[in-house]
């Protein structure tokens, strides 16, 4: 929980900076790079490390990602190093993640049904999403037989189930009443 509440607040930071530089993307790569170079488990170890000292574990940052992020990003990273923060990197870099689809005016929406839908579906579903969310859509299907049929949308925090085993659910409770 604390945690969250911590990565929220550096991924808010980064993606101001990220928006007034118009870097949203580049901070976006470059971070994925980041993370990766970091979560390679020598490098994770020392990063955390309470004997190394601040000095080192930065150059070894420097040496390790040289070139390869923007010097917004390298400050950002000195930051996460200087506060004992860098182990909140992989939140801090999934929640910026859904940032930068927010200022980019995209809804990632998971979307689960019975049966695979067909092209023409997915584009009408796309397109009425879209037109309800007031965003462009960013579709994931996925397929699980025991809904019985319809569909359930998952967009953020919010479900909504359309689906038979829901209306089941939902007619099983309101008898039990």
């Amino acid at each position: 929980m604390l945690g969250t509440i911590i990565a929220k607040r550096y991924a808010r930071a980064l993606i101001n900076i990220a928006i007034h530089k118009d870097v949203v993307d580049k901070i976006k790569s470059e971070l994925a790079f980041a993370l990766d170079a970091c979560q390679s488990p020598v490098l994770a170890k020392i990063l955390v490390h309470p004997l190394v000292n601040y000095p080192d574990k930065e150059a070894l940052l420097h040496k390790v990602l040289a070139g390869q992020v923007s010097t917004e990003l390298m400050r950002f990273l000195e930051t996460l190093l200087r506060k004992r923060r860098i182990e909140y990197l992989a939140d801090i870099a999934k929640i910026y993640d859904v940032l930068a689809d927010e200022a980019h005016g995209v809804a990632r929406v998971r979307v689960t049904t019975v049966f695979p839908l067909t092209a023409t579906d997915e584009n009408t579903l796309i397109a009425k999403l879209g037109k309800m969310i007031g965003k462009k859509v960013v579709l994931t299907l996925e397929i699980n037989r025991a809904l019985l049929g319809g569909l359930t949308v998952q967009s953020g925090d919010t479900v909504m189930d359309g689906s038979v085993r829901g209306r089941l659910r939902n007619l099983q409770e309101q008898l039990l009443k």
